[in-house]
């Protein structure tokens, strides 16, 4: 089969099996909450939301565009540099992006150790925990975006599909348990960031290659 072909394949692949993982996804995430919210009462699920809207704000603040331009940029690169020099401009800007996260995470480090963050008392009453939680979430956020990335520019595109949808059963799976046995924000959070590791180990490991029974593009510089 062609490189043409191969290429052709896959994109085809990648589209039905998106069709199917973004409703899955997006359906387990709400069942997930919904019932994480029930078990915890509302004192203790607005620890937990603030540990998760604190990271989200950190990472859509510190990503800058870039994960949305990578895909549109790619094509390009590849065909006026090759595919190879196309990743690790990706890597370049992934890179950048690690160092955005890690300095809005020292300042909100300096804003709470410095009292700032309890200014007028209005603040919830956050520990320590609570922010080494958002800087691990954060942590393993960016390390697993390069990973991704990896895959994506090998054209691994349907087995990181498949990946992600075995995440997305096991997160709110793992959320789930946590609060129902310990009934601890804290820890709910915590359980929340295990799929992203195990992720980040398969995505390493390389885990899963014959998920579609296809061999990966070779582009390795001259």
């Amino acid at each position: 089969m062609s490189q043409q072909a191969l290429i052709r394949n896959r994109l085809i692949s990648s589209i039905s099996t998106n069709f199917i993982r973004q409703p899955l996804i997006m359906a387990l995430s709400l069942i997930g909450s919904i019932v994480v919210a029930r078990v915890l009462g509302p004192e203790l699920l607005a620890i937990l939301g603030a540990i998760t809207a604190i990271t989200s704000s950190i990472l859509v603040f510190a990503d800058l565009g870039i994960t949305k331009s990578i895909p549109k940029i790619m094509p390009d690169l590849s065909v006026q540099h090759g595919r190879f020099a196309a990743q690790q401009s990706a890597q370049k800007l992934l890179r950048f992006k690690v160092g955005i996260t890690a300095v809005c995470f020292v300042v909100l480090l300096i804003l709470v150790f410095s009292g700032v963050w309890q200014v007028g008392g209005s603040a919830l009453p956050l520990t320590t925990a609570a922010f080494l939680i958002v800087g691990f979430k954060l942590f393993l956020h960016a390390w697993r975006d390069i990973r991704e990335q990896e895959w994506v520019a090998g054209l691994k595109v349907k087995k990181l599909a498949s990946l992600q949808i075995f995440i997305a059963i096991l997160t709110p799976t793992l959320t789930i348990l946590t609060a129902v046995v310990w009934q601890d924000p804290y820890l709910v959070a915590l359980a929340a960031t295990l799929p992203a590791g195990i992720q980040i180990f398969l995505l390493t490991r390389g885990i899963g290659n014959d998920l579609d029974g296809s061999s990966t593009i070779n582009d390795k510089p001259a």
